[in-house]
C-alpha cells in the first residue's frame, strides 16, 4: 500500500483443506496470466479454551511455509532453513 503497487492478495480459510485450497487458487492465477504467486500457509497454536469445540484428530503446533510458484510442466523444489 505504502508503494502504490497494485498487487494481487487473496485471504483463504479453509480449515484444514487451506493449503489444498491455495494450491487451487495458485492455478487459477496461473491460468489469468500470473506468471509468480507467492503461496504462505501458517498456523499458530490454538489456546486451550476452544479445544472442546475442535475434532480429536486436530493438528495444534505452530507452522509455516512460503512456495514461490511458477506455472510450467516440470516439479522443482528447493529447501532452505531459514
Amino acid at each position: 500500500i505504502a508503494a502504490k503497487a497494485p498487487l494481487v492478495s487473496t485471504s483463504i480459510a479453509a480449515g484444514v483443506d487451506s493449503f489444498q485450497q491455495g494450491l487451487i487458487e495458485v492455478s487459477a492465477l496461473h491460468q489469468a496470466g500470473y506468471q509468480q504467486v507467492l503461496l504462505v500457509d501458517f498456523d499458530g497454536i490454538v489456546p486451550d479454551y476452544y479445544l472442546p469445540w475442535l475434532p480429536e484428530q486436530r493438528v495444534n503446533f505452530p507452522y509455516a511455509v512460503a512456495l514461490l510458484l511458477r506455472p510450467g510442466d516440470q516439479l522443482y523444489c528447493t529447501g532452505r532453513a531459514g
